[in-house]
């Protein structure tokens, strides 16, 4: 039987997100490419990495949902959530909320400031 510490599980969970991240930013710089021309990919992942390490506070966890948001996070910076206000932060702090409803409510506020952003 192999024993793995406490220690080793962190490193490991570290490392997956970290790869995460990494998979992340160079899916957002491939599909949004037209868009970043000229943006440094370093401040892009950093971006990213931010503005994930922030939502994740928030209860936010799955992908799709990450990605989203890490992509807005790359185009209207990793704070826009506190920027922009009119509820933003008030709906990802409210836990009584699911991750999805969450997330359709960001949708909503979002589309008052950027009418396109729901746009799939």
């Amino acid at each position: 039987m192999i024993i793995i510490s406490n220690d080793q599980l962190k490193a490991f969970d570290e490392l997956k997100f970290k790869q995460r991240i990494h998979n992340m930013s160079h899916d957002i710089q491939k599909d949004f490419a037209d868009w970043l021309k000229g943006r440094n990919p370093e401040e892009i992942h950093e971006t990213v990495l931010q503005t994930v390490e922030t939502m994740r506070a928030y209860g936010i966890r799955q992908g799709q949902h990450l990605y989203l948001l890490a992509s807005w996070g790359v185009f209207y910076g990793s704070d826009f959530v506190q920027r922009l206000g009119d509820g933003l932060v008030e709906i990802l702090n409210d836990f009584n909320l699911e991750e999805s409803e969450k997330i359709n409510r960001v949708k909503e506020r979002l589309d008052m400031f950027f009418p396109s952003s729901s746009d799939e």
